[in-house]
């Protein structure tokens, strides 16, 4: 299905809040794809770029077990390329650039994967690295074949994450939203660290699979692209430690969501609009009968990374057991009646009208 403009306006009427949220011509227009795929009732979604091949035979199905990674130092990023076939002093767009050459310090072992709500892929031949990078090492490269290890984050730990691609299971479906108040070389890597902070709290996190995908790029110039992400060399470091002292006592994770929003709006890492498009969102998908993963009471509730390595994985998993997604009002006001005029609410995770119908 090819959302074009027609049928995207077609969404309007019944979303009119979160569709007027969404700037034209932006990264973040493929927040109307992720909400039609959770309309049509996707339990899983691929946000995949344009520009990225399947490579030949691959196998999209998440591996089950993964090297699970622990904090063993002060810092809390980890960087997966360098064990993951590439060099050793390659990163991924939105990693700090004061710890490409002082790398955190941190264990593995394996375990499995069933807290693992999003699967990042890895792309060959373009991997995605940022301007610097692009203008100061030589791309194109791969990631070497004989690394064939998945890398599984522990509570604590923080890793960039693109939207090139990557899965995200149905408790992470709520996750898919990209910021549209940034440039959309900052937006997905935005996400990433706002989702992550945020699945600690339902016990879940985010693991990184060796390359499903070979991306050929699209034209770029990597000077434009230097400064694009500007927020990205000048903010990561503020916006990681200000997510790792952050807390929430807000019951509901989409209250969590939006708390946390709009604390990052507060503190300048994301515009007004966003904040508005996070409540519109979870209102969306509130009304269509998504279920949200439940948070613990607390963010202390949950063990921390290390604790949880002494025993390489078992303490993460009492909290896990205890998290059954169940229907949860995503924000109060979001269920006020609606004005005169506007659209039923959509039919619980049901296939949207064409871009012809109207709300009845």
């Amino acid at each position: 299905v090819v959302l074009d403009e027609a049928a995207q306006r077609a969404l309007e009427p019944w979303f009119p809040g979160l569709m007027q949220a969404l700037p034209w011509r932006h990264f973040g227009r493929k927040n109307v794809g992720s909400l039609y795929a959770i309309l049509n009732g996707a339990e899983s979604v691929w946000d995949f770029d344009d520009d990225n091949i399947l490579k030949r035979s691959v196998d999209l199905t998440p591996p089950s077990a993964a090297q699970r990674v622990y904090l063993r130092s002060n810092c809390s990023v980890f960087n997966p390329y360098p064990h993951m076939g590439a060099g050793v002093t390659t990163w991924p767009r939105g990693y700090p650039l004061n710890l490409i050459y002082h790398p955190c310090a941190f264990a593995t072992c394996a375990e499995a994967t069933t807290d693992v709500a999003i699967f990042q892929s890895l792309a060959d031949h373009e991997p995605d690295v940022d301007g610097i990078f692009r203008l100061t090492h030589i791309v194109p490269f791969d990631f070497h074949p004989s690394a064939t290890e998945s890398f599984a984050l522990s509570r604590g730990v923080l890793t960039p994450f693109n939207a090139q691609a990557t899965l995200f299971r149905e408790p992470a479906l709520w996750a898919l939203l990209l910021p549209v108040s940034v440039h959309g070389r900052v937006s997905d890597i935005w996400r990433s660290y706002i989702v992550q902070r945020l699945l600690w709290d339902v016990g879940a996190t985010v693991a990184f699979m060796p390359p499903r995908v070979t991306q050929i790029r699209n034209p770029h110039n990597p000077l434009a692209d230097m400064r694009a992400e500007d927020d990205l060399y000048f903010k990561t470091d503020a916006l990681l430690a200000f997510l790792q002292s952050w807390e929430s006592e807000e019951p509901t994770l989409p209250g969590r969501f939006v708390a946390l929003v709009t604390a990052l709006y507060e503190r300048d890492f994301l515009g007004l609009r966003d904040v508005l498009a996070t409540f519109e969102w979870l209102s969306a998908l509130q009304r269509v009968g998504y279920r949200f993963p439940v948070p613990a009471r607390a963010t202390r509730d949950l063990v921390d990374s290390d604790s949880a390595s002494s025993h390489c994985g078992s303490a993460l998993s009492t909290h896990q057991r205890q998290v059954v997604r169940q229907a949860e009002p995503a924000v109060a006001a979001a269920a006020s009646p609606s004005p005169s005029g506007s659209p039923a609410p959509v039919p619980s995770r049901s296939p949207i009208p064409s871009a012809s119908s109207s709300p009845k």
